[in-house]
Parts: structure tokens; sequence; C-alpha cells
């Protein structure tokens, strides 16, 4: 079966990385070494691509309580800019993926948004899933990732280096928080999306942008 790969694909390659499959993916799974790695995530930061994820822009009136059928979380303690960990549940409650929900708010047509990251293993499955229970109630549901890359950047020094990175602080970008920042030290005309949801157990941001 051929491998998908992620548009950081020869980046990787070029960096020294040792790649895996992984669910239908050739991942990088370690560069310098676990111990190196694993003490730069603990002590300073560590850079994670993580582009095979699935990331899903749901949308609709009362999206949000049409999602809410689907996970045991109280998606309503959420607002606009902020997000939380869920998890996807089949029709006995059983659990069919973990996943985290972004609130990106209500648009002009009065449209309710959400933006879903979901496993890479369970993108196939979970979006079948959500369209056969969600598009009846008119709930749209859109590939929000296309081409684009996500990436992870982990670690107790990752929110000085990414200060430093697009010339803009991230101190009032509570945890679990998201929001769209603009780029100022590159030339980049679109807003990348930016959260600080890390799941490492140190400070950590995902950032999702367009290649």
């Amino acid at each position: 079966m051929d491998l998908k790969h992620t548009p950081l694909y020869s980046q990787s390659l070029a960096a020294g990385a040792r790649m895996v499959p992984f669910a239908g993916w050739e991942m990088p799974v370690q560069f310098s070494g676990l111990v190196n790695e694993h003490e730069a995530v603990r002590k300073k930061a560590g850079l994670f691509d993580i582009s095979h994820m699935g990331v899903l822009l749901l949308q609709g009136i009362n999206a949000k309580a049409a999602l809410q059928t689907l996970v045991p979380s109280d998606l309503y303690r959420i607002g606009p800019g902020e997000a939380c960990y869920s998890v996807l549940l089949n029709h006995d409650g059983g659990i069919l993926d973990d996943l985290i929900v972004y609130d990106l708010g209500i648009d002009e047509k009065k449209l309710e948004k959400l933006m879903v990251v979901i496993n890479a293993s369970c993108t196939k499955a979970d979006t079948s899933w959500l369209k056969t229970h969600l598009e009846p109630r008119n709930i749209e549901i859109f590939n929000a990732k296309n081409n684009g890359i996500l990436l992870a950047l982990q670690g107790p020094e990752s929110m000085g280096l990414l200060e430093r990175l697009i010339g803009e602080s991230l101190e009032n970008l509570p945890r679990f928080g998201h929001r769209q920042i603009k780029d100022n030290n590159h030339n980049v005309s679109e807003p990348i999306f930016i959260a600080r949801t890390g799941y490492t157990g140190e400070e950590g941001f995902e950032i999702l942008l367009s290649q």
C-alpha cells in the first residue's frame, strides 16, 4: 500500500528523520534520539509534524447542539475562542475516538462554526460517522486542513519561541484558547490558527497553516 506524506516529508528526510508507517502515512518518529527529544520537550521545546491528523470544520444553525448529541462533554461550557477535549461516542456510549473541539463562533450568516481535530487512524471513520448523524440536521462538514500543515510546538520555551517567530505576544491567550493570528515577521498573507492546547503536560501550542 502506498503511504501518504505530509507537506513536510522532504524536510523531515533532510533533517535526518527515521520514518515509520503510521495510520497510512509515512511519519518521522525521531531525529536525534528519544532521550534528546524527550529532554527537549521537558526542558526547552520540541516541534512535531502532526499534519496527518484530521481537521474538520462543522458549520450550520445549531451546529453545537447537533455535535453535543455525539459527545459526553458539555460543549456549552466553551464559547468562541475556547476549546475542550472530548470523545466521540457510538450508539452504545462506547468511545470511537478522542478529539478536541474548537468553538469558532457564529458568522455573518448566523451559522455556528466548530473545528474538530481527530486522530489520523480514525479520520475516515470519524468523518463518515459525523456526516451520517449531522448532515441530516443541515450541518455541513468540510476538510479544514486540505493540504495544509499542522504542527505541535511543545515545551516550557514554546511560547517565547512562537512569539519571536510571529512577532506578537501570546500571554493573553489562555490554555485551551485559540485565535487567528497575523504573522508579523514573515510574508504570510493568511492568518495562522494558533491554539494553546498542548498535549505533553508541558506548555504547548498547535499551529494550523496553509502551505
